[in-house]
């Protein structure tokens, strides 16, 4: 299937435009403060001029802070301006999300349908209307490996604006330090396979794809190292962070929906996980603030990842190995790390698991027969339907009870 190349540029125009709308929509009745907004924000006008993360904590990486202020800059210190960062750069993950699956995958249905997934993706849409760092650096990330995988198949010279995104993600979340290493040994693996693997190719890849995102890291901590610490300081810092990380229990978060919220990722691609409250008084009709998975698409993730390596292996696709790698070594931190991690955190794996899916169901649409045209606009058409049902729940807007009872008593959610 052949689209032309304006087709694409309308395509994805439409898609952003339908992304922001849903992420956006509503954002004028937000007028305060969610969770510890109040504390980041403050943070945020702090940070950049005196290095202090007051009153938010320091245990987490600080380019959140810039990024926010800037957002503030262009668009007031109001509920535009704090959430309008995550608006514009969840939306534009949608789009980085096409593009990368085209990338992978030259059926460019599999990237409408990766597209369409993510866009009405709930708990990606609900944080989206947040300041959580995890959606713009699940951004950054997304296109760290874009511009990887584009260098790999030689349409780019250089791997430098991989290495960027690459700092700009870690330097937002340690989440992507697992990814780092897995950055560097595949770029080693084809350096070796194209028979380059000397000193001066190891030393390039190290420079991009380590050197490089350490910089940018560091770089985001030059306001408090400007106070007089030393890098000595710092890796001592880091090292309590890791410390208290590790030691923090669930009933040391505010909301109470994240404390009663799935914090095993072990259960987030096999179990229908629902938890949630009537944030306004019941009634036939109430507002529900419900967090989420997705249960009928997430559940095939494990599928999908299966198909991906097993297609992987027979055709020695290494780009599909390499989102396989990637998502693997993101996952893997979170089944294995000893603190609670809620179901929000699964926000940057999303991306890989959406391509994988949409790869699985139109391998399962072109067995059942490919000379009928119509049972991809179909499955489009369900995805959104699916989407739409789910949206009010994802943005706490009101709803006949009686719609929902079914989808939520698969979980935990109350009345």
């Amino acid at each position: 299937m052949q689209w032309k190349r304006e087709y694409s540029v309308y395509l994805i125009i439409a898609m952003f435009l339908t992304a922001f709308l849903i992420r956006s929509w509503g954002i004028a009745e937000e007028r305060w403060y969610r969770g510890d907004d109040r504390i980041i924000v403050e943070a945020a006008k702090n940070y950049p001029v005196s290095g202090h993360f007051a009153p938010d904590d320091w245990i987490h990486p600080p380019l959140k802070f810039y990024l926010l202020q800037a957002s503030m800059m262009l668009f007031g210190d109001n509920a535009y301006g704090w959430r309008m960062k995550n608006i514009i750069l969840g939306s534009l993950t949608v789009i980085a999300v096409f593009l990368l699956a085209r990338k992978v995958f030259p059926d460019p249905r599999i990237g409408l349908l990766a597209a369409l997934f993510l866009a009405i993706e709930p708990v990606h849409v609900m944080f989206s209307s947040t300041i959580f760092e995890e959606i713009s650096a699940t951004f950054f990330f997304v296109l760290a490996v874009y511009f990887f995988i584009r260098h790999a198949k030689h349409e780019i010279a250089s791997p430098v604006l991989s290495g960027v995104f690459l700092g700009l993600a870690f330097a937002q979340k340690w989440y992507y330090l697992f990814a780092v290493f897995a950055f560097l040994a595949f770029a080693l693996m084809r350096k070796h396979q194209e028979g380059r693997l000397r000193l001066s190719a190891i030393a390039h890849v190290f420079a991009i794809f380590a050197v490089l995102p350490l910089c940018i890291y560091l770089l985001t901590y030059y306001p408090w190292i400007r106070n007089g610490y030393d890098l000595a300081e710092l890796a001592g810092m880091h090292a309590d962070a890791y410390r208290i990380q590790q030691a923090i229990d669930s009933n040391e978060f505010i909301s109470p929906v994240f404390r009663a919220s799935p914090s095993d990722p072990a259960k987030w691609f096999v179990n229908p996980l629902i938890y949630g409250s009537t944030a306004s008084p019941g009634g036939p009709v109430a507002r529900v603030a419900v967090l989420m998975n997705n249960p009928p698409v997430w559940l095939l993730a494990l599928p999908a990842a299966l198909l991906m390596a097993y297609r992987a292996a027979k055709d020695r696709d290494l780009h599909s190995f390499f989102l396989l790698l990637i998502s693997g070594a993101l996952y893997a931190q979170f089944i294995f790390i000893r603190r609670p991690m809620f179901l929000y955190s699964a926000i940057v794996i999303l991306p890989f698991v959406y391509i994988m899916v949409a790869s699985l169901l139109v391998t399962l649409l072109d067995a059942c027969g490919q000379e009928r045209p119509w049972p991809y606009p179909l499955m489009l058409g369900a995805v959104a339907a699916w989407g739409l049902y789910l949206y009010p729940l994802a943005t706490e807007k009101a709803v006949p009870l009686f719609l929902y009872r079914p989808f939520l008593s698969l979980g935990k959610a109350f009345f």
